[in-house]
């Protein structure tokens, strides 16, 4: 399928300028070949990363298709920060924003891109959007109407208005608009959907985009599958005619012709997931199971969250396997050969499923060819490496060849490492090395693990130069070694071996840790700072090059910029700072009781009190007189529950300082339209563990007097909302209900406030007016 490989270059050359060989992980490690470009297809494209000046637009790019918002936006601000007039970069962070769900930035990011770009219809669509998702509608309903001038019949805009329409319980305007893109019997079936999200249980309302996979949401209806195509929303888009084209002949059955169309669109110059994902699609209904499973594959290694994909492999696994039912009955009949006869006839479908390997394991385990099954669950593993039936498979294998061996394994998986160690060097000490023999590659490598588990790294050592001669061990023994040369200090001697296992597992945050150590510990410091600053463009959100730049730092006399280092490190992973090097740092410098409360604000952060409020105790032993540290140890009481005790620390850490730093903290659930960070203070803090005590004036002091100081404060007025309320202040809590919303639009909080407050007026008004109607004042006669 040549022009598979073409979409999967073009798209990976248009996102992170490299050619196909580099697909196999990520961007980074793209980023070294940006200049060795290779171009071998029928037409010339142009490459995208031609100068330096687009690579973070491009890796920001990248970084979205992934669904990696937080990253993408990192990258879109780093490139607006050179380019301030990129339209791509402008168009892109807004998106950024939203499917992050903070749809107030959103909001202002779309304002801004329409500003520069009037009569483009797609910054209006997300103002519509997100203004939907801060409900208000009335405004979004505006920004749908002013995009539709500029793209008439837009599927979003007639979307957008509908669920404007349903949110108001208008039921027909809403049928009207979904008939412009909907069949009829589609236009029911959401209306069904709609109403059933709607009935009393508040966790079975639709989100707008998202969470997850199994959510439902109004970007991933059930009656779009399988295009979802609101999830495509900041990417590029062309042929949309065209595409709208081949969608319609595959909701019609016609999927030959649709394939056909679809494969003309993603052979074009400029291909798109909306194209290939549909013709993955109608591929797998032209019973083209094979060609459909590479495509939807292809587009998973770019948009490794694509739900269409996801579910279109989901979808090919039910085919596959109900083809191989058969299979699965013969076995159980103890019908072998005819189990072996129809896995031949499937293997030449499909020659990179796991499943048949592990069925032809399972029918040579009946028949006592235990070498044989073997080599099948091994085959298995190496198309689904976490494959639990081969796993099991293999353990039974083990069993009957070597019950000693199997016995070793079964202790070292139980973590009895003493054991563990005596079962394996009985068996290795039969025998001799070098050995060809699989089972004595096993048996080295499991001692290895079992010393290194009981910190007898040397005897690991020895035992894993002998397993990582055999290829099936090569991994795991250049693993053992790096951590076993590690654990002794020889760092420069376990960089290798730590290079060879990252590069397998690149995603393992523990691996990468002890390498960044090993360089940082082993290698000349102009030359570690070079090479962790290089580390830090490909993994901006890794805690250890930011430690590793601490120390140089701290080494070359620069404390302050070593502290900035050091407190970015901690803010991403905390319990990697904690070593004892690091320890005794902070015990002799200075700056140690700010590392601690960083600390501290970070565990917090986590929701891992008992550590938060270990650090906040070590900073105010450093320095009782700072107020930092009583206030967390306030919040911490407060998160637990003990009012009393928060109310105590907050009102000392307010009488040393009057005006400490803010906190953000994440709001989620009920209380937030999408998950938010909002600003809290020590005094808000206060005014809420005084509401709670029923202290109610306390907490309007408390509140009163922080707006006196921060006039933006929205923490501040939802709680003097709240306590208003109480004291049946009605149209003061309405007023400090309306200012929350308008400082923090997501807070859902000061939303349910002002229904009740504007609920108690009106209810007030009305009873009011009933009884002045019955009410007959006497005229005076004056």
């Amino acid at each position: 399928m040549r022009f598979l490989k073409e979409f999967t270059c073009f798209i990976l050359l248009i996102f992170t300028g490299t050619g196909c060989s580099t697909l196999e992980n990520s961007y980074r490690k793209t980023r070294e070949a940006v200049d060795k470009l290779v171009y071998a297809f029928e037409d010339t494209y142009r490459p995208a990363l031609g100068l330096d000046k687009d690579i973070d637009l491009q890796f920001a790019k990248h970084q979205f298709n992934r669904r990696e918002y937080a990253s993408s936006e990192f990258y879109l601000k780093k490139t607006l920060a050179s380019q301030p007039e990129n339209k791509e970069a402008i168009q892109l962070l807004p998106w950024s924003y939203f499917f992050q769900k903070r749809f107030d930035k959103a909001l202002e990011s779309f304002k801004h891109a329409h500003t520069l770009h009037k009569k483009d219809p797609v910054p209006l669509l997300g103002m519509g959007w997100s203004y939907f998702s801060l409900k208000q509608y009335q405004q979004a309903m505006d920004s749908f109407e002013r995009a539709e001038r500029f793209s008439p019949h837009s599927y979003e805009v007639h979307k957008g208005k509908a669920f404007i329409h349903l949110e108001q319980r208008r039921i027909q305007p809403a049928k009207k608009e979904l008939a412009k893109i909907f069949r009829s019997i589609n236009v029911n079936k959401l209306m069904e959907d709609w109403q059933a999200s709607n009935q009393g249980d508040i966790t079975k309302r639709w989100e707008v985009v998202p969470s997850n996979f199994e959510s439902n949401s109004i970007f991933t209806l059930s009656v779009e599958f399988p295009r979802y195509r609101s999830l495509l929303l900041g990417m590029p888009s062309e042929d949309t005619n065209a595409l709208d084209s081949a969608w319609k002949s595959y909701y019609q059955g016609k999927y030959s012709k649709a394939s056909n169309q679809f494969e003309s669109l993603a052979r074009s110059n400029s291909p798109n997931l909306d194209a290939v994902n549909g013709l993955a699609w109608s591929l797998l209904h032209a019973k083209q199971i094979n060609k459909s499973e590479k495509t939807f594959k292809e587009i998973l290694e770019l948009y490794p969250k694509f739900i269409g994909a996801s579910k279109g492999l989901q979808k090919i696994e039910e085919i596959k396997k109900h083809q191989a039912v058969y299979v699965q009955n013969y076995i159980d009949l103890g019908k072998y050969q005819l189990a072996a006869n129809k896995l031949d006839d499937l293997l030449d479908r499909y020659d990179d499923w796991a499943h048949l390997y592990n069925q032809y394991g399972k029918i040579f385990l009946a028949r006592k060819e235990y070498e044989k099954a073997r080599e099948y669950f091994l085959d298995a593993q190496k198309y689904s490496p976490h494959d639990s039936v081969s796993k099991l498979g293999l353990e039974q294998v083990q069993l009957a060849l070597d019950k000693q061996l199997y016995k070793a394994d079964r202790a070292f998986n139980k973590g009895d490492y003493k054991l563990a160690t005596i079962i394996y060097h009985d068996y290795i000490d039969v025998d001799t090395w070098p050995s060809p023999k699989f089972n004595m590659a096993h048996a080295y490598n499991g001692l290895g693990w079992s010393q290194y588990h009981k910190k007898q790294y040397e005897y690991a050592i020895d035992k894993f130069l002998k397993s990582i001669e055999h290829d099936d061990y090569k991994v795991s023994a250049a693993k053992g070694l790096g951590f076993s040369l590690y654990a002794i200090k020889n760092y420069q001697d376990a960089v290798p071996y730590l290079k060879i296992a990252l590069k397998h597992d690149p995603e393992n945050k523990e691996l990468a840790y002890k390498l960044d150590w090993s360089i940082l510990r082993s290698e000349s410091l102009s030359s570690s700072q070079k090479y962790f600053e290089k580390v830090l463009k490909d993994h901006p959100l890794r805690a250890s090059p930011y430690m590793a730049l601490g120390w140089i730092h701290h080494n070359l006399k620069n404390p302050d910029l070593g502290v900035e280092y050091f407190l970015k490190a901690i803010s991403l992973d905390p319990d990697f700072a904690m070593t004892p090097e690091f320890l005794a740092l902070l015990a002799k410098e200075r700056f140690g009781w700010q590392v601690y409360n960083s600390l501290g604000w970070t565990y917090y952060q986590n929701h891992l009190y008992d550590k938060a409020m270990q650090m906040f105790k070590f900073s105010l032993q450093l320095q009782p007189n700072k107020s930092e540290s009583r206030k967390g140890m306030g919040y911490i009481y407060f998160k637990l529950g003990k009012y009393d005790s928060a109310i105590t620390m907050l009102e000392q850490c307010l009488a040393l300082n009057p005006e400490p730093n803010p906190v953000f903290e994440e709001v989620t659930g009920s209380n937030a339209i999408s998950p938010y960070k909002m600003q809290t203070t020590a005094r808000t803090k206060l005014g809420r563990a005084n509401y709670i005590q029923g202290n109610i004036i306390g907490a309007i002091n408390a509140y009163n007097e922080e707006i006196r100081r921060n006039s933006s404060q929205p923490d501040a007025y939802d709680g003097l909302g709240w306590s208003y309320l109480e004291k049946g202040r009605f149209l003061e809590a309405r007023t400090a209900f309306t200012t929350a919303i308008r400082l923090e639009p997501l807070n859902n909080s000061a939303h349910k406030g002002l229904l009740k407050a504007k609920y108690a007026i009106t209810k007030k008004r009305l009873k009011t007016k009933a009884e002045t109607d019955f009410y007959f004042p006497q005229t005076s006669p004056n």
